[in-house]
Protein backbone atom coordinates (compact mmCIF):
# COMPACT_ATOMS: atom_id res chain seq x y z
CA UNK A 1 0.00 0.00 0.00
CA UNK A 2 1.33 3.44 -0.92
CA UNK A 3 1.91 6.06 1.72
CA UNK A 4 0.38 9.48 1.20
CA UNK A 5 3.24 11.90 1.74
CA UNK A 6 2.90 15.61 2.39
CA UNK A 7 5.60 18.26 2.47
CA UNK A 8 5.40 21.26 4.78
CA UNK A 9 7.46 24.10 3.30
CA UNK A 10 7.38 27.03 5.71
CA UNK A 11 8.96 30.12 7.16
CA UNK A 12 7.63 32.53 9.79
CA UNK A 13 5.25 34.27 7.38
CA UNK A 14 4.08 31.63 4.89
CA UNK A 15 3.57 27.91 4.61
CA UNK A 16 2.75 25.62 1.73
CA UNK A 17 1.65 22.06 2.19
CA UNK A 18 2.32 20.01 -0.90
CA UNK A 19 1.44 16.48 -1.94
CA UNK A 20 4.57 14.43 -2.64
CA UNK A 21 3.39 12.34 -5.55
CA UNK A 22 4.48 8.68 -5.72
CA UNK A 23 7.26 7.39 -7.95
CA UNK A 24 8.94 10.78 -8.25
CA UNK A 25 6.13 12.33 -10.26
CA UNK A 26 6.32 16.12 -10.41
CA UNK A 27 5.33 18.86 -9.95
CA UNK A 28 4.17 18.45 -6.38
CA UNK A 29 0.72 20.06 -6.20
CA UNK A 30 -0.05 22.54 -3.44
CA UNK A 31 -2.75 21.35 -1.06
CA UNK A 32 -3.00 24.55 0.94
CA UNK A 33 -1.13 27.84 1.35
CA UNK A 34 -1.17 29.65 4.68
CA UNK A 35 -0.07 33.26 5.14
CA UNK A 36 0.77 35.01 8.41
CA UNK A 37 1.09 38.69 7.54
CA UNK A 38 2.39 39.65 10.98
CA UNK A 39 5.40 37.42 10.38
CA UNK A 40 6.46 39.65 7.48
CA UNK A 41 6.42 42.90 9.40
CA UNK A 42 9.68 44.58 10.31
CA UNK A 43 10.20 45.25 14.03
CA UNK A 44 9.64 48.99 13.58
CA UNK A 45 6.25 48.30 11.95
CA UNK A 46 5.21 45.60 14.40
CA UNK A 47 6.30 47.02 17.72
CA UNK A 48 5.34 50.27 19.37
CA UNK A 49 7.79 53.15 19.52
CA UNK A 50 8.39 53.06 23.24
CA UNK A 51 8.32 50.56 26.04
CA UNK A 52 5.15 50.42 28.13
CA UNK A 53 5.06 52.14 31.49
CA UNK A 54 3.85 50.87 34.83
CA UNK A 55 3.08 52.64 38.09
CA UNK A 56 5.13 51.33 41.01
CA UNK A 57 3.79 51.20 44.58
CA UNK A 58 6.00 54.12 45.50
CA UNK A 59 4.19 56.23 42.92
CA UNK A 60 7.11 56.30 40.52
CA UNK A 61 6.70 55.18 36.92
CA UNK A 62 8.99 52.76 35.19
CA UNK A 63 9.44 51.58 31.62
CA UNK A 64 8.77 47.89 31.01
CA UNK A 65 10.44 45.67 28.48
CA UNK A 66 8.67 42.76 26.78
CA UNK A 67 9.59 39.36 28.22
CA UNK A 68 9.71 37.77 24.78
CA UNK A 69 10.73 38.99 21.35
CA UNK A 70 7.61 39.89 19.33
CA UNK A 71 9.02 38.12 16.28
CA UNK A 72 9.22 34.85 18.22
CA UNK A 73 5.69 35.34 19.55
CA UNK A 74 4.34 35.78 16.02
CA UNK A 75 6.30 32.73 14.83
CA UNK A 76 4.69 30.65 17.60
CA UNK A 77 1.22 31.91 16.67
CA UNK A 78 1.77 30.89 13.05
CA UNK A 79 3.30 27.54 14.00
CA UNK A 80 0.18 26.76 16.04
CA UNK A 81 -2.03 27.59 13.04
CA UNK A 82 0.00 25.23 10.87
CA UNK A 83 -0.14 22.48 13.49
CA UNK A 84 -3.92 22.87 13.85
CA UNK A 85 -4.34 22.34 10.11
CA UNK A 86 -2.01 19.33 10.08
CA UNK A 87 -3.64 17.78 13.17
CA UNK A 88 -7.08 17.96 11.57
CA UNK A 89 -5.74 16.51 8.32
CA UNK A 90 -4.05 13.74 10.30
CA UNK A 91 -7.28 12.93 12.17
CA UNK A 92 -9.04 12.84 8.78
CA UNK A 93 -6.34 10.41 7.58
CA UNK A 94 -5.41 12.64 4.64
CA UNK A 95 -1.69 11.85 4.89
CA UNK A 96 0.56 9.15 6.33
CA UNK A 97 3.97 10.81 6.40
CA UNK A 98 5.21 14.37 6.61
CA UNK A 99 8.40 16.03 5.38
CA UNK A 100 9.19 19.37 7.01
CA UNK A 101 11.36 22.01 5.35
CA UNK A 102 11.92 25.27 7.21
CA UNK A 103 14.72 27.65 8.17
CA UNK A 104 16.41 26.66 11.46
CA UNK A 105 14.82 29.36 13.62
CA UNK A 106 11.29 28.49 12.48
CA UNK A 107 11.93 24.75 12.50
CA UNK A 108 12.77 25.09 16.20
CA UNK A 109 9.46 26.85 16.83
CA UNK A 110 7.60 24.14 14.94
CA UNK A 111 9.32 21.44 17.00
CA UNK A 112 8.09 23.15 20.18
CA UNK A 113 4.49 22.90 18.95
CA UNK A 114 4.33 19.36 17.47
CA UNK A 115 1.95 17.14 19.40
CA UNK A 116 3.19 13.57 19.85
CA UNK A 117 0.88 11.97 17.29
CA UNK A 118 1.81 14.48 14.60
CA UNK A 119 5.51 14.21 15.45
CA UNK A 120 5.32 10.47 14.76
CA UNK A 121 4.32 11.17 11.14
CA UNK A 122 7.41 13.28 10.45
CA UNK A 123 9.91 11.26 8.42
CA UNK A 124 12.40 14.01 7.69
CA UNK A 125 13.16 17.56 8.80
CA UNK A 126 15.34 19.80 6.65
CA UNK A 127 16.92 23.01 7.99
CA UNK A 128 16.61 25.18 4.88
CA UNK A 129 14.67 28.18 3.68
CA UNK A 130 13.38 27.14 0.28
CA UNK A 131 10.31 29.39 0.21
CA UNK A 132 11.98 31.97 -2.05
CA UNK A 133 13.24 29.54 -4.71
CA UNK A 134 11.93 29.68 -8.27
CA UNK A 135 9.31 26.98 -8.85
CA UNK A 136 11.46 24.73 -11.07
CA UNK A 137 14.37 24.74 -8.60
CA UNK A 138 12.00 24.23 -5.67
CA UNK A 139 10.43 21.16 -7.29
CA UNK A 140 13.90 19.68 -7.93
CA UNK A 141 15.05 20.27 -4.34
CA UNK A 142 11.85 18.81 -2.90
CA UNK A 143 12.17 15.73 -5.12
CA UNK A 144 15.69 15.23 -3.71
CA UNK A 145 14.42 15.58 -0.14
CA UNK A 146 11.53 13.16 -0.62
CA UNK A 147 13.65 10.73 -2.63
CA UNK A 148 16.13 10.24 0.22
CA UNK A 149 13.49 8.55 2.36
CA UNK A 150 12.28 6.15 -0.33
CA UNK A 151 10.20 3.31 0.96
CA UNK A 152 10.97 3.76 4.66
CA UNK A 153 7.73 3.03 6.46
CA UNK A 154 8.49 4.44 9.89
CA UNK A 155 11.40 6.77 10.54
CA UNK A 156 9.99 8.29 13.76
CA UNK A 157 9.01 5.24 15.86
CA UNK A 158 8.64 7.26 19.10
Amino acid sequence: MLNVDWILLADRSRANILHALPDGLQPFPTIVSLIHGEGRLHPQDRDSDAAGRIQLQSGARSATEPHEDRRHVEARVFAKQIVEYLEQASRDRRFDRLFVVAPPEFLGVLRETWPHLLHRKIVREVNANLTQLPQAELQTRLAEIVGTVGAISDVNPT
